[in-house]
């Protein structure tokens, strides 16, 4: 697990992405690394996956797909990066945010660090 952390650290988060078909689309299957620090330095990682639809909306049903998703046919997606870089910092981020607290995954008095390290677009065939 470290070693495959450590190689998708590695890539920009421009190039983590792919699009897909699936009728659980459309929408964005997104996989964050987060990693946290606690009070007293104890440092922990953790994969986070986020599927959010394409109004923007919580997407469960993407979040289950997995790795799975990775085995779909191609498809041309027409989003234009604005679109994406619109999505991702008015809904995913702030989804991203809620999720964190939610979980507790951040411990108290403590900090974190989010980096994108999959962003899969699905959409319908």
């Amino acid at each position: 697990m470290q070693e495959a952390i450590k190689r998708w650290q590695a890539v920009s988060p421009e190039s983590v992405g792919v699009a897909v078909s699936g009728s659980e689309g459309p929408g964005v299957l997104t996989w964050w690394l987060v990693e946290t620090r606690g009070p007293s330095d104890e440092h922990r990682a953790t994969v986070l996956p986020l599927g959010v639809s394409d109004d923007g909306k919580r997407n469960s049903r993407l979040e289950r797909l997995g790795a799975s998703v990775f085995t779909r046919t191609g498809h041309v997606n027409g989003a234009t990066a604005s679109a994406r870089k619109a999505l991702l910092h008015e809904k995913v981020e702030p989804m991203l945010e809620r999720e964190l607290q939610h979980r507790e995954i951040v411990p108290e008095g403590g900090s974190y660090a989010a980096k994108p390290i999959g962003w899969v677009e699905v959409s319908p065939p």
